[in-house]
């Protein structure tokens, strides 16, 4: 069920199955809306789960942060939301952007959100090795943007700065609004490597083997990193392994969960 309720001032929408013997937390992906996960939830909910799960600020059609924010703040965010939900204990779950989230909660948070076993779905928050191309890229980005802002540049390179510009960034960043272009922009270049060690809940990784975004190398760095995680690799899947190939993905949850 759909609900919404008010966190930090923000209007926030958030999915609530409201029975279950266990309940599951579940963090979504970069702007996905809960409804792309409905097949989850309705796994999870056969299997006795209580389902929550919140759209966090800027993501679905809960409210944007009145700034640019970075994982910290979300993860405030989320823990407020817990306290006005009354959850203290967990089985944590997410996808992709999700994922940054569950790792400072299990970690620095484990104090006020308990959790002994997560499910993580194609993670984010290992930053990866980009070669000098990128930083060229970068690099040269930014010095047209303030060749441009001075009078004479925008006079006679605005139309190549706008076709850059529009060239520039994933499909994310330039559909997203100024606010969250800057939170985008803060999140990805977070590396939370140094958090996994101290991980120690049972983890289940679930990785899409052709998935492009976070690539399936990431999955088995956290398994590495990680005290007590096992990944399992959805064959011809990519960043949405539970759409892509739905009964090896729900195969592996019945077979854990």
């Amino acid at each position: 069920m759909l609900k919404n309720t008010i966190i930090q001032n923000i209007n926030t929408r958030y999915y609530d199955s409201e029975t279950g013997e266990k309940t599951v937390l579940f963090l979504h992906g970069w702007a996905a809306p809960v409804e792309v996960y409905q097949s989850i939830f309705t796994f999870l909910e056969g299997k006795n789960y209580r389902v929550i799960a919140p759209e966090t600020p800027g993501c679905g059609k809960t409210g944007e942060p009145p700034e640019g924010w970075k994982v910290d703040k979300y993860v405030a965010f989320v823990l407020d939301f817990c306290k006005e939900m009354g959850l203290n204990d967990v089985i944590l779950m997410g996808h992709s952007f999700g994922v940054r989230l569950m790792i400072k909660l299990m970690t620095m948070h484990s104090e006020k959100l308990k959790c002994e076993k997560a499910v993580i779905i194609d993670g984010a928050g290992i930053v990866p090795k980009r070669p000098l191309s990128y930083y060229w890229k970068v690099y040269t980005y930014k010095l047209c943007k303030k060749i441009v802002n001075t009078k004479i540049g925008g006079f006679f390179f605005m139309p190549l700065w706008e076709e850059r510009k529009g060239n520039a960034g994933s499909a994310d960043y330039n559909s997203a609004s100024n606010v969250m272009k800057h939170t985008l922009s803060l999140v990805v270049n977070e590396d939370l490597q140094f958090l996994m060690p101290s991980v120690d809940a049972d983890v289940l990784l679930i990785w899409g083997e052709n998935d492009d975004a976070t690539p399936v190398s990431d999955g088995y760095t956290m398994e590495r990193l990680m005290q007590k995680a096992g990944l399992a690799v959805v064959k011809g899947a990519g960043h949405y392994p539970f759409l892509d190939q739905p009964k090896t993905f729900f195969g592996i949850m019945d077979a854990v969960l």
